[in-house]
């Protein structure tokens, strides 16, 4: 097939990659976005009208994409590479351009690649505008999201000084990482709350709204994130919240596939040896139940120190 334009080069190497991940069923594409930072929502027949020559990407899904070929290549046994990146952009930019062009709606300087892709050449910076990583405040976002996860380990519980210690130890974390006070005090309100319930109806009752108070950290980290540290407190969250919910309901197989899907999708998101991500892959797909009550909690502990060297 002649792929004399810029659209059509686009599809035809587009669906080549495609074909050689399998092709993945698009529902499995689809879940990609759950995961991304923003998560995008994206429809089958969007990513098919890509696969089929109906369309290209739009702007909108520039985010999806860049993440959506990375995980294509990994799928086809490549190795995404800054270089490899750069010229999809430049194929998606051309494409788009074109599209334009074909459309009467040419504006200037529409054949550029898109600014994200820009950015992608630039090197990482800190928070405060730095080249470099900050591998501390990475490091801080990662642990935050364990306590996410473990959250109701953290809870305050009468006769039990280990979830109070456990939790001012999650709290000084999240003011390492500029957390706003008042959520910060909130939560910490229940460290009195909960030990001074008067019935164990209430201090259920309490033992909920904490849960709910330490979900809210989800939201937070993501605003106060990069995408790179906010996929480290996504991984810790997974990791710990998988390890928890399948030990408490053993030998039942909990329903928990979303959970799984997402820390299978997120393995593709994460810069780590490919060792290690396969065995990020191996435990969200872990045959459930597993033969003893505790495999899934050793294999979280185990995979979280490995998360803790590789930071």
């Amino acid at each position: 097939m002649r792929v004399d334009d810029a659209a059509d080069r686009f599809w035809a190497e587009l669906r080549d990659l495609w074909e050689a991940a399998g092709p993945p069923p698009l529902k499995t594409a689809v879940r990609l976005g759950e995961v991304q930072v923003p998560p995008v929502t994206i429809s089958d027949s969007t990513i098919n009208g890509w696969l089929t020559r109906v369309s290209v990407p739009s702007e909108r899904f520039t985010g999806y994409f860049e993440a959506f070929v990375p995980w294509l290549q990994r799928q086809a046994g490549q190795t995404p590479t800054r270089q490899s990146g750069l010229r999809w952009a430049q194929l998606l930019a051309a494409a788009r351009a074109e599209q334009k062009r074909k459309q009467g709606s040419v504006s200037q300087g529409s054949g550029r690649p898109p600014v994200a892709a820009a950015a992608a050449a630039a090197p990482p910076t800190t928070p405060n505008g730095a080249p470099g990583i900050d591998r501390h405040r990475r490091m801080n976002f990662y642990r935050a999201g364990c306590g996410v996860g473990w959250k109701l380990h953290l809870a305050p519980l009468t006769g039990s000084s280990g979830g109070a210690e456990r939790l001012a130890e999650f709290l000084d974390t999240l003011r390492t990482l500029d957390f706003p006070p008042s959520e910060i005090e909130r939560i910490e309100a229940y460290t009195s709350r909960i030990p001074a319930a008067e019935s164990n109806e209430v201090g259920r009752a309490l033992v909920v709204e904490f849960a709910a108070a330490m979900d809210g950290v989800v939201d937070l980290a993501r605003e106060l994130s990069s995408a790179e540290e906010f996929n480290w407190f996504t991984l810790g969250r997974l990791l710990h919240t998988i390890g928890y919910v399948v030990t408490i309901a053993w030998p039942d197989d909990p329903d928990i596939e979303g959970l799984r899907s997402g820390l299978f999708f997120l393995a593709d998101l994460l810069k780590v040896p490919e060792a290690f991500r396969a065995e990020l892959k191996a435990f969200a797909t872990m045959p459930m139940p597993t033969p003893k009550q505790g495999d899934v909690f050793l294999e979280a502990h185990r995979l979280g120190q490995v998360c803790e060297a590789i930071l």
